[in-house]
């Protein structure tokens, strides 16, 4: 699994140019793993601010399907309101398809002692 963390929406619906870097990233993580012959699944972890339209994981997928990434290879974790529920979440997700899954979580370099 390819784990990339949320950050903030603009306008509650845009996915900014710092998590933008976080989706690539995470683009970049899950293609160099699938070139080693595993078959990764990526997950966006991000749930709805009071000031977002929509949960960010899914503007995070909408963004990554829109770049060209299988829709069909993303999961959704859509319920966390922290870093920690997002890991949290995302754990839950992982366990629950693959028992003793192993995973890369993406984030930023200020983000990722939080993390």
């Amino acid at each position: 699994f390819v784990v990339v963390l949320g950050s903030g929406l603009i306008g509650g619906t845009t996915v900014p140019p710092l998590l933008a870097s976080r989706l690539k990233r995470g683009q970049d993580v899950h293609a160099r793993l699938a070139r080693r012959g595993g078959s990764p699944v990526l997950i966006t972890s991000g749930g709805q601010g009071p000031d977002e339209e929509l949960p960010e994981s899914h503007a995070m997928a909408d963004h990554l399907v829109a770049e060209g990434f299988p829709a069909h290879l993303i999961r959704r974790e859509d319920r966390s309101t922290s870093t920690e529920e997002n890991l949290r979440f995302s754990k839950a997700i992982m366990e629950e398809a693959k028992p003793d899954y192993r995973c890369v979580v993406v984030t930023n370099n200020y983000h990722a002692f939080r993390a």
